[in-house]
């Protein structure tokens, strides 16, 4: 595989990432900095796009299979610098960046407009009497 970028300190590479990690020799990474799709958050009309599964269990096995590839590449030095979270239950997409998002398009949302939706929407929210989740809690 051609690095899309390459010099003295650092190599990259462009394309799907479980691919990509596939195709690398074991104990052959440094370091791994990733902040992968939110669960439920962000839908990209790709097929199979990490982040649209339908339970958060569903999510969480999904993101097992990229870890245990990072894992396998990372040398016994190596490190796994991790972003994730940031998501509400019960509101999800109603952006609270006052900067940007929604509200830079003036669609900012109020918590009693957000009406769940469901797989299959392009903007699907988590419904609000999700089981094991209570309003406000991390996923």
């Amino acid at each position: 595989m051609k690095p899309t970028y390459q010099d003295n300190f650092i190599t990259a590479y462009c394309g799907d990432s479980l691919e990509v990690m596939r195709e690398l020799p074991a104990e052959s990474v440094q370091c791994c900095v990733t902040s992968p799709p939110y669960w439920a958050l962000r839908d990209h009309n790709l097929p199979g796009q990490l982040g649209m599964e339908r339970l958060p269990e569903e999510y969480v096995a999904r993101l097992v299979l990229y870890f245990r590839e990072v894992r396998r590449l990372l040398r016994a030095d190596g490190t796994l610098w991790l972003n994730i979270g940031d998501t509400y239950a019960t509101f999800k997409g109603a952006c609270k960046n006052p900067g940007g998002g929604e509200k830079s398009l003036g669609k900012q949302k109020k918590a009693a407009d957000v009406i769940p939706k469901f797989r299959g929407s392009p903007n699907r929210m988590l419904p609000r009497g999700h089981a094991g989740l209570k309003p406000k809690d991390l996923v």
